[in-house]
């Protein structure tokens, strides 16, 4: 959709860790630990409509979001809040996500394209919409793509352009309003240096640095003067010195080589920068740019830049928090998103209401829209500030590790469960009691596992198909089978009445499931009000949390449980006995969910033995709860009913709180801990 270069093999290993430490009690708190190693580290990245894609270092492309016409390219149509791999294709060095469709630029300078075909989007000659990438008929030296909503564009390496797909409003720019199933050349156009796809136009930027556009112009986003619609390409008015452009949904912005910016068309959100909501049929500056930008994106209704500073700034629509400033205001001149002031390398903004980059390091982030989990991080509900992308596709070796005092159980890379460690209970699930100083199967789960956790002394999987299975203590019904007490189950065993399951947390003596409607059931003990369903009995089924709605995230402590709303608040229910509900430090138990107070950003969260430790938009930590050995952070031992802030902490993406110390995972990729040692 918006103009991509050719992007030549970066070589790196990014590691995204998820842990959690445990202490070396018996009745400690028993936390996840997710340790992702991603072997592919993403070095391109495009944003669609809902879903966005990244490519990594060997090649490959990964895919995340929405995928009712098979846009993420995995032969499926299920959504996915977390990357998966695109089938079969390698040696990929550009990427353009379209509406709900995308194209990738081989190293060969051929074209694959994927997803929705109603308008012969894909180039192959067909209508057909595509699971899994196909190739764009005929199309060859090709040296950049761009896609937009029903139509693509290629850049070949003579300095002409072809474009296919619908053709409505003249957008192929060959003279017609016929759709092309195959790539069709753009009428009198040569020496282009880069092209753009949008909604029903688009642009080209020649080598004499001049524009030329082609398609609808209602609101003048053609920029020559005019709003009549042109069915071949015509010479923005005025403009010179272009060297990069991005087509929105109906305006166009352009970078100039001074490092300024103009816009021209459509500005009702004030996405031309210029402090105006009037259209201009004609370049105008965007206010505070004369100098300093190396690139631009024009989204639907609102516009970003990335700096050469490394920072980015956003102007325009915000009710999705598409500017990434922690607001929802709009706002008529730039704006700085939060944390991004430096280390961007790579910026590109979906057609609704969703933005995403690459840092140094080869980090993700994403802001905005996540209906349909286009952010990537595990998570629904939109966000105001830049989140870090989560959850890797399956690469070789092990991907999540979850870990209690005395055994550990791993999810592979084929889905399966392995554990090792002390099995007096049946926790490794091998359908023994016998210890082992190395992994062993998990019985019946050698696939089809998406997430692991450990409680203590018994383990919980969450399967793809959205149920969870659970082996090793039985006593206090926390397998959830609908039995309790004996011997417990030294194999995996269903949990009763659970379907729709997005995400598990095991606890000490319980667990809990958060469903894809934003509820969340729990079972096993319940003698602290653990299970948040009104009463202090245990139950050894998966009972709902009561009124408790809208959740994107949950931890389960020893004896407590915290949940993320998709308003950014969180509620804790369970022993409040060290004030780790955060509600301001009653020391009553609470059976049901109460609001931990003063708290809103929130947007990753952990569960200790007696405390809890959240994640805010701006990369700050609060802790509350308690405080013994100082695993709140704050340079005190006193426990806290509220919420206080962790010292001299920044730049946090994720957060593991153990027994009685916690520890963080930084943007720079590093780690800081605290507390007993």
């Amino acid at each position: 959709m918006r103009c991509m270069v050719a992007l030549k093999y970066l070589f790196f290993t990014l590691f995204i860790v998820y842990f959690s430490a445990c202490g070396k009690e018996d009745s400690e708190q028993i936390t996840d630990s997710l340790i992702n190693l991603n072997k592919k580290t993403p070095v391109g990245l495009s944003t669609g409509y809902d879903h966005s894609c990244s490519i990594t270092s060997a090649g490959t492309v990964e895919c995340w979001g929405a995928n009712s016409s098979g846009q993420l390219g995995n032969n499926s149509t299920t959504d996915s809040q977390t990357r998966v791999d695109v089938a079969g294709l390698s040696d990929v060095i550009a990427i353009s996500a379209g509406n709900s469709f995308n194209c990738a630029l081989l190293n060969s300078q051929s074209v694959k394209c994927w997803g929705n075909n109603d308008h012969g989007q894909l180039g192959n000659g067909t209508t057909n919409n595509a699971l899994t990438p196909v190739d764009v008929t005929g199309l060859a030296g090709v040296n950049a793509i761009s896609v937009g909503i029903y139509h693509s564009c290629a850049l070949l390496n003579t300095g002409k352009v072809k474009c296919w797909g619908q053709n409505s409003n003249g957008e192929l720019g060959n003279g017609t309003t016929t759709d092309s199933l195959i790539p069709v050349e753009v009428t009198g156009l040569t020496g282009v240096t880069a092209v753009s796809a949008a909604i029903t136009h688009s642009c080209a930027v020649l080598d004499t640095g001049g524009v030329k556009c082609w398609g609808n112009n209602l609101s003048g986003q053609l920029g020559n003067g005019t709003t009549t619609d042109s069915l071949i390409p015509v010479d923005v008015s005025g403009l010179t010195g272009a060297t990069a452009i991005s087509v929105g949904y109906d305006h166009t912005c352009v970078v100039l080589s001074s490092g300024g910016v103009k816009c021209w068309g459509r500005n009702y959100d004030g996405q031309l920068g210029n402090n105006k909501t009037s259209d201009s049929k004609m370049p105008v500056e965007v206010t505070g740019f004369s100098s300093g930008v190396s690139a631009v994106e024009a989204g639907r209704a609102s516009t970003c830049v990335l700096l050469s500073t490394g920072g980015v700034q956003c102007w325009g629509n915000n009710s999705q928090g598409q500017l990434g400033n922690a607001t929802r205001t709009l706002s008529l001149i730039p704006v700085e998103v939060t944390g991004l002031s430096s280390g961007v390398t790579t910026l590109s903004l979906g057609r609704r209401y969703h933005a995403c980059v690459r840092m140094t390091g080869d980090r993700l982030k994403c802001w905005g829209n996540n209906s349909n989990g286009q952010l990537g991080n595990g998570v629904s509900g939109y966000s105001k500030a830049p989140v870090t992308v989560v959850g890797v596709s399956p690469s070789a070796g092990v991907d999540k590790v979850s870990v209690d005092s005395n055994s550990a159980c791993s999810l592979t890379s084929e889905g399966g469960v392995k554990c090792w460690g002390q099995n007096s209970n049946g926790e490794l699930g091998d359908g023994t009691t016998t210890d082992y100083l190395s992994p062993v199967q998990v019985t019946g789960l050698s696939s089809g596992v998406t997430a692991v956790s450990r409680g203590n002394d018994f383990t919980c999987a969450l399967l793809n198909s959205g149920g969870v299975k659970c082996w090793g203590h039985h006593f206090y019904g926390q397998l959830g089978n609908s039995t309790i007490g004996g011997a417990g189950s030294a194999t995996a065993v269903d949990v009763t009445g659970l379907s729709n399951v997005t995400a598990i947390s095991a606890g000490g003596f319980h667990a809990c499931a958060l469903q894809n409607t934003g509820i969340v059931k729990c079972w096993g003990a319940n003698l602290s009000g653990q299970l948040g369903n009104g009463n202090k009995a245990s139950s050894a089924s998966a009972v709902d949390v009561t009124g408790l709605a809208g959740v994107t995230t949950i931890s389960a402590g020893y004896k407590h449980t915290c949940a993320v709303l998709n308003t950014g608040e969180v509620k804790c229910w369970g022993s409040d006995q060290s004030g780790q509900l955060g509600n301001g430090g009653s020391d009553f138990d609470s059976s049901s969910a109460v609001t931990v107070t003063g708290l809103s950003g929130v947007i990753a969260l952990s569960a200790g033995y007696d405390h809890t430790c959240a994640v805010l938009n701006t990369g700050g930590v609060k802790c509350w709860g308690g405080n013994s050995l100082g695993q709140l952070g704050n340079n005190s031992t006193t426990d806290s009913g509220t919420t206080v802030n962790v010292t001299d902490l920044t730049g946090v993406t994720a957060i593991s709180a153990g027994y009685q110390h916690t520890c963080a995972l930084l943007d720079t990729g590093g780690v800081q801990c605290w507390g007993s040692n």
